[in-house]
């Protein structure tokens, strides 16, 4: 819908695509508006609304982020090389030059380039293969600078644009999404943070070992009751100890709360989460939260099967808790000295009548076996259903959670790194992000292709009655000349002040009709301005010509330009009783 309506506003917007250049400035000004409309969506998507996070899931919710984030990034890459392009064409520069003269010499564009250039910064550090490489809390801090690089960019959307030029409702409208995204970040992300830790006063008040490497937090807090919390979410936690202040990362709560206690199993993955271990009691808590849609009220059918891998077991421990119906846990590591938190799962599992079961190497380190076929056929009696077709050949009415990293999840489910998600059993897709984003870059750039395709295409002829602007602006007023006698008048129009400059024209009308229209005075302080309306002003005088009124098309690529034309037109058509 969105992004239907910014398109809306560059077909309203342009009247013509002219030439080589205007088919590539076109094609820019459409990326552009995409690029910018995108931008606040995938702001707006991290701002953890409470609607998206509990109703939809913040793991599909940061999966649709990591996805436009991707396609964001081919849209700038491609404005930038389209506009450039189209402007070296329009000027005929080279691409460097025009490269220069727009980043340098362009109003708002030194703060864009920046934003920019921070841009393909968290694009790039937020690939797959950089990832793998850099540790979280880097990636996190680097995620950040989003929001400067918006903020930067922003600037020379309104300046520049021209779809904004003398259009208050399309740039109110900009202003109003933009505002819109930033209220959410703030609300969501600031100020329901800080109510959280003012009213609750969060403290460690003690951490404990599990398994090798795997400690468990107890957070202590006041009126933790009013938390709105389940079983199976998660909370973002900033400890304010132990060098961990600077980045907040999620845990997922490892039992249901209890009184004034909560607590969270961290594994040391890297140097945030081994940092835990030296927390101290008493070390303050900043948490935000509660997120995340894995909880009992997601589930549809009587019975449940769990699949947790490692420490991936911590929000489905609480689930196994707390979780109505007929209950199983299946529960992946590789050696029994691995298994955080397994004698609480036994001790649960005799309490309630559920079942537990472990899938361990073997003794030379070979892996079992979790393909749903074969968890069907080591027990008939589990409600597993198979991944061939989950309509005709599982146990009908099952409810089924997976949490836990990668390679346990091969075979059984889907799911992403940061935390879990609740979902009926189907035949298994391969997540293929590239060829998404493919696809999604190829519909773009035909329906790109399809928009301009459909704007007239005329190529106008040069300055036909058109004499160079003179220095200044003449002022209005009717001219007497030798055809007056015969019905013939000239008459000059207002000096219109754009953004690069005036722009007036003078017509000549005969029997009260337009027989001719001059351009006075426009822009051409600099070469680029030279070569816009070198080929702008042709075009204004046909449409004017044709339509013998100001009622003209924008040009392509000369918006202010056709803006004071049109004015100084109508004012000269009033005064010549047209």
């Amino acid at each position: 819908m969105g992004a239907a309506a910014v398109l809306a506003l560059w077909w309203a917007d342009t009247g013509s695509v002219v030439g080589a250049a205007g088919w590539l400035t076109g094609a820019g000004r459409l990326a552009g508006l995409l690029t910018g409309y995108a931008c606040a969506v995938l702001v707006g998507l991290m701002a953890r609304v409470p609607l998206l996070e509990r109703r939809i899931g913040s793991d599909r919710v940061a999966r649709w982020h990591a996805m436009a984030g991707r396609y964001t990034v081919c849209l700038l890459l491609a404005h930038i090389v389209l506009i450039l392009a189209g402007y070296a064409a329009q000027d005929r520069r080279s691409l460097w030059h025009e490269t220069v003269t727009v980043v340098l010499d362009y109003p708002e564009m030194l703060k864009a380039t920046a934003g920019t250039v921070i841009l393909l910064a968290v694009g790039v550090t937020s690939a797959r293969a950089v990832r793998r490489r850099t540790g979280y809390e880097f990636w996190y801090h680097v995620h950040l600078l989003t929001y400067a690089a918006v903020f930067l960019a922003f600037g020379h959307q309104v300046a520049l644009g021209n779809e904004f030029s003398g259009d208050a409702a399309a740039t109110g409208a900009w202003y109003a999404l933009y505002l819109g995204v930033a209220a959410l970040v703030v609300w969501f992300r600031v100020l329901v943070p800080v109510r959280l830790n003012v009213r609750h006063r969060l403290r460690v008040e003690s951490v404990q070992p599990e398994a090798p490497g795997v400690w468990s937090v107890i957070v202590r807090g006041r009126r933790l009751a009013e938390l709105p919390v389940e079983p199976g979410q998660f909370f973002r936690w900033r400890f304010l100890g132990a060098g961990l202040a600077r980045t907040s990362t999620p845990y997922s709560l490892s039992a249901p709360p209890r009184g004034d206690r909560m607590r969270i199993t961290v594994k040391a993955l890297g140097g945030h989460s081994a940092a835990v271990a030296l927390l101290r009691p008493g070390t303050r808590v900043w948490a935000e939260g509660p997120y995340g849609a894995l909880t009992a009220g997601r589930r549809t059918a009587p019975k449940a099967l769990l699949i947790a891998g490692g420490v991936g077991v911590t929000p489905l421990r609480a689930l196994f808790e707390t979780l109505p119906g007929e209950v199983t846990l299946l529960y992946r590591a590789r050696t029994a000295a691995d298994l955080a938190l397994g004698a609480e799962l036994e001790a649960i599992a005799r309490w309630r009548g559920a079942r537990v079961r472990y899938a361990l190497n073997g003794p030379h380190g070979e892996r079992p076996d979790l393909s749903a076929p074969a968890l069907l056929a080591a027990s008939p009696t589990w409600p597993v259903m198979t991944s061939t077709s989950a309509a005709r050949t599982g146990s009908p009415g099952t409810f089924t959670g997976n949490c836990g990293p990668p390679g346990c999840r091969t075979g059984v489910s889907t799911t992403s790194r940061s935390s879990c998600e609740a979902f009926h059993v189907h035949p298994l897709k391969k997540n293929r992000p590239l060829r998404r984003i493919v696809l999604a870059s190829a519909a773009t750039v035909s329906g790109m292709v399809l928009l301009l395709s459909l704007k007239p295409h005329a190529s106008p002829a040069l300055a036909v009655g058109t004499p160079a602007p003179t220095a200044g602006a003449s002022s209005p007023a009717a001219d007497s000349s030798p055809g007056a006698a015969t019905g013939s008048r000239t008459v000059t129009g207002d000096s219109v002040d754009t953004r690069w400059g005036p722009v007036q024209v003078r017509v000549t009308v005969e029997n009260g009709k337009l027989t001719d229209v001059t351009a006075v005075t426009y822009p051409t302080e600099n070469p680029r301005d030279q070569e816009i309306n070198a080929y702008a002003i042709p075009e204004l005088r046909r449409e004017a010509l044709d339509a013998q009124s100001a009622d003209i098309d924008t040009v392509s690529g000369a918006t202010y330009t056709s803006d004071g034309y049109r004015q100084s037109l109508q004012s000269a058509l009033d005064s010549a009783g047209l």
